[in-house]
């Protein structure tokens, strides 16, 4: 199995975009203690790198087939700052 990437940022020509990862496998369910981990590293990037305005797509849900309530708390906890907006897609 290939090593985590935890979260990558990927410079590019006009913003930043991360990675983060939320699963080990595509074909298997997000791990919350891998997202936990993930946070906190996108934490230490965004302190790292002037704290300037994150956008973020709810991890671990829809595919990751995670219930939002045990996301929630995390996201709550570890992004904890107004300059973390978290995105979350509806299925139609």
């Amino acid at each position: 199995m290939a090593p985590d990437y935890l979260f990558h940022n990927v410079e590019c020509m006009i913003k930043p975009i991360g990675l983060l990862q939320v699963k080990r496998r595509f074909d298997l369910p997000a791990l919350p203690e891998l997202i936990e981990q993930n946070l906190l590293v996108l934490h230490q990037w965004w302190e790292d790198h002037g704290q300037g305005k994150v956008y973020l797509n709810f991890p671990g849900i829809g595919y990751g087939g995670l219930e939002e309530r045990r996301i929630l708390p995390m996201l709550q906890q570890i992004l904890d700052s107004d300059q973390f907006t978290i995105f979350k897609w509806s299925r139609k």
